[in-house]
C-alpha cells in the first residue's frame, strides 16, 4: 500500500484521541492534545506537528502468533487494494481479521481502504 501523508495520519490520530480539560482550583486549563507517547514517556503533541509536511512509512507491531491461514488473505487483500479492487480487499481483510482477531494489521488496512474510498464514517466505525 502507498504511504500515508504524514499530516493526514496525525490528523486522523488526533481525531481518534480525546482532548481533555483539567480543572485546577476552579479554573479550566486546556491540556495539549497528545498524539503519541512512547514507553519512555516521550510525547508528541498536535502543537509539535504544526507545519510538518511529508510522508513516512511505519509498521504496526503485533503480528506474533498469527496463523498462516490469516496471513494469506491479508496479503491477497493488500494486493487487491494496491490494484484498486477495494471491495475484494475488504472481503479478504474481514476474513483475515476473523481468523486472527487480535492481529491489528487487517483492521488497520480495512480502515485505510475505507479512507481511500473516501468512506470516512465506515473507516471510523471499524473496531
Amino acid at each position: 500500500m502507498r504511504p500515508i501523508p504524514l499530516l493526514t495520519l496525525f490528523i486522523a490520530l488526533g481525531m481518534a484521541a480525546v482532548g481533555c480539560d483539567a480543572s485546577h482550583g476552579g479554573k479550566s486549563e486546556k491540556s495539549p492534545l497528545i498524539i503519541f507517547r512512547n514507553a519512555d514517556g516521550r510525547t508528541l503533541t498536535a502543537e509539535d506537528l504544526k507545519g510538518v509536511v511529508g510522508t513516512f512509512r511505519y509498521e504496526i507491531v503485533g503480528d506474533t502468533n498469527v496463523p498462516s491461514e490469516a496471513r494469506s488473505p491479508h496479503q491477497q487483500a493488500r494486493q487487491a487494494g494496491g490494484q484498486g479492487d477495494y471491495k475484494k480487499a475488504l472481503n479478504l481483510l474481514e476474513r483475515a481479521s476473523a481468523l486472527a482477531p487480535q492481529w491489528p494489521y487487517p483492521v488497520y488496512d480495512a480502515a485505510y481502504t475505507h479512507l481511500l474510498m473516501k468512506d470516512f464514517d465506515e473507516a471510523r466505525g471499524l473496531p
